[in-house]
């Protein structure tokens, strides 16, 4: 009976030891082809896996390999738990969707700009940093909770945070940066102030005076594609777009199968005019 307990015992150790060498390997990236690295969490997996964005970017290029880091791996048995793919915590996953098993310790703990410039601008990131910076063309998304704009001081404050990165972007030129605006709210979960406000971030982030002429900041107006106009839900979350959950504003799979199309020429068309 000992000896079962050791073998087990040595099995759990052997299988924890090669889960932590998994999450450090080097990915295994094609020089000859342009590596795109998509950074989010389950709004951008949803939009992956419902929109099937990386089918949409073969129609249109077969030398582009889209690459995704979605929640870090789980610290505990991290490359099974992965494979629950519905719990999004699969770290980075290669062009064909699926799970390398390496993780970038990447820590979005509000998901919002203030995140992106801690990461890109914080010494204590470098090595994440780093790791980001291998790919061709970084492009990140913050979540829905960012248009939860409170007040003119926090909107202003997100701006500043955007500015930092801009910075930090300026000594990349020969990197493409794509920024995705962030997703609307539903309505029962904002008003029309704080909608007004995230409306205001996403087209500020579209102005001369965000990009000044920038070559390699390019804005993807997810915002635009999913709120509404005008009317009473101005700016929120279309309610067809909307899951049935009354609290929830994950754009459901109507909405990311509508917009998967539209990102995925934008990738492609954008990775083009960047490279003329």
């Amino acid at each position: 009976m000992r000896h079962i307990v050791k073998i087990i015992l040595l099995v759990f150790v052997l299988v924890i030891i090669g889960e932590i060498f998994m999450k450090n390997k080097i990915p295994n990236m094609n020089s000859l082809r342009t590596n795109v690295l998509f950074i989010h969490h389950s709004t951008g997996g949803n939009l992956l896996n419902h929109g099937r964005v990386r089918d949409e970017i073969k129609k249109i290029s077969s030398n582009i390999d889209l690459w995704d880091h979605n929640y870090n791996l789980n610290s505990f048995l991290p490359n099974i738990i992965a494979k629950a793919k519905f719990l999004h915590r699969t770290g980075l996953s290669g062009p064909n969707g699926n799970i390398t098993g390496i993780d970038y310790n990447i820590n979005l703990n509000n998901n919002d700009p203030r995140d992106y410039e801690r990461i890109f601008t914080s010494a204590s990131e470098e090595e994440t940093r780093n790791k980001i910076l291998q790919f061709d063309i970084i492009i990140f998304k913050k979540c829905f909770p960012t248009s939860q704009i409170e007040s003119d001081i926090k909107l202003e404050n997100f701006k500043n945070s955007y500015l930092n990165i801009k910075n930090f972007i300026d000594s990349y030129p020969d990197k493409l940066f794509i920024i995705m605006t962030q997703p609307p709210l539903r309505s029962e979960v904002t008003n029309a102030e704080n909608a007004n406000r995230a409306r205001n971030l996403s087209n500020w982030l579209q102005s001369i005076d965000f990009i000044g002429g920038k070559k390699n900041i390019k804005v993807f107006d997810f915002f635009a594609l999913l709120a509404d106009e005008n009317g009473e839900n101005q700016n929120m979350l279309k309610r067809e777009y909307a899951p049935w959950f009354y609290r929830d504003s994950h754009p459901n799979i109507y909405a990311n199968k509508t917009v998967a199309t539209i990102f995925a020429n934008f990738i492609a068309n954008e990775i083009n005019s960047f490279k003329k």
